[in-house]
């Protein structure tokens, strides 16, 4: 399984986030599937791009900017803070 994340840490934050995550989902995921974190670049990656844009909307509503996020509210299948 393929994690793609934008990167937008350094390289001692990079590892903190990735066994964050990886704690995170220990418990969800069969053991014998392999979790790759790749953290790229989002505007060479137009996919990350996307999800950027789109986290970026939930982002805005929590500093109280709602119209984006409910546009797509039926869409959002988890909003959470990390750390």
């Amino acid at each position: 399984m393929e994690l793609i994340v934008d990167k937008s840490k350094g390289r001692r934050q990079i590892a903190g986030f990735n066994q964050y995550v990886v704690s995170q989902l220990q418990g969800r995921l069969d053991p014998r599937v392999r979790l790759n974190i790749y953290h790229r670049l989002s505007h060479t990656d137009r996919g990350l791009s996307a999800v950027d844009l789109f986290c970026w909307g939930i982002a805005r509503s929590h500093q109280g900017d709602k119209e984006w996020y409910n546009e797509y509210r039926g869409k959002i299948l988890l909003d959470s803070r990390y750390l």
